[in-house]
């Protein structure tokens, strides 16, 4: 596993994140990352043998949606390792979610928020389109 966090991020009331992170990914194997951002409550919730609940979406299916985040989560190596490489593309997050989308990788969402982006907004536009 890969915990993926960048420098402009809070936790708050994190708890046992990674612990519930690593349940969920255990249990649910077609799991690429856990995320600790927006939980996303039009998706289907979900909860492991342990209790542990989660929000999941079977596919994303919108091309608007990403079904991938860069922002903080904790990733199955596996998985990144079976999409390879980032690659050249210029939007990386949305095309590198298209791959793992494409392949069946599908993200989750802990049934609560604990990290928060320190500024009031973000560099980026969606696609990574600089403001």
């Amino acid at each position: 596993y890969i915990f993926h966090c960048e420098d402009d991020w809070e936790f708050r009331d994190a708890g046992t994140c990674l612990q519930d992170a690593l349940d969920i990914l255990s249990f649910d194997s077609t799991l690429i990352q856990v995320a600790f951002t927006y939980p996303r409550t039009d998706a289907s919730r979900k909860v492991t043998p342990k209790g542990t609940g989660y929000w999941g979406r079977e596919s994303w299916g919108r091309p608007d949606l990403m079904p991938l985040t860069f922002n903080p989560c904790l990733f199955r190596l596996a998985a990144l390792r079976a999409i390879g490489d980032i690659g050249p593309e210029k939007y990386v997050e949305y095309n590198y979610g298209r791959r793992a989308d494409a392949a069946g990788w599908r993200t989750a969402y802990l049934e609560r928020r604990i990290a928060f982006h320190l500024g009031d907004r973000s560099a980026f536009l969606i696609n990574h389109a600089y403001r």
